[in-house]
């Protein structure tokens, strides 16, 4: 998943773009049904921010739960180290706890193939 990520970042910065809203929220895990060769992989989600480095603007409003890479950054430029500082901070945290039986599982087709019955 780190490496895809990676991947990702370098592609936009390399044609001069900024992600600008990188946190877990806006990371998609794809984890391949059982009895597949498939690695699990990671994907960016929400391209909203996106934008060209340095010219980008940050929103006026950030939420104030996510590690930001500086304290005030309201409507500053978006640049490529924002993204880089992002990516540390996101790539350090530590997994999240396993779905409990009560969580949908999705597939790859985003089809539920796993439901709590007493949530039907």
């Amino acid at each position: 998943v780190q490496s895809d990520l990676e991947r990702a970042i370098a592609l936009l910065h390399d044609c001069g773009f900024v992600f600008g809203d990188l946190h877990a929220a806006n990371v998609i895990v794809v984890i391949p049904p059982p009895g597949l060769q498939e690695e699990v992989r990671g994907c960016l989600i929400n391209f909203y921010w996106a934008g060209a480095d340095g010219v980008a603007r940050f929103p006026t409003w950030l939420d104030p739960a996510i590690e930001w890479p500086a304290r005030d950054l309201r409507y500053g430029l978006l640049k490529k180290q924002h993204d880089i500082v992002m990516l540390q901070t996101l790539t350090t945290v530590k997994p999240a706890p396993e779905p409990s039986r009560s969580h949908i599982v999705w597939t790859r087709t985003w089809t539920p193939i796993e439901q709590d019955s007493a949530h039907e």
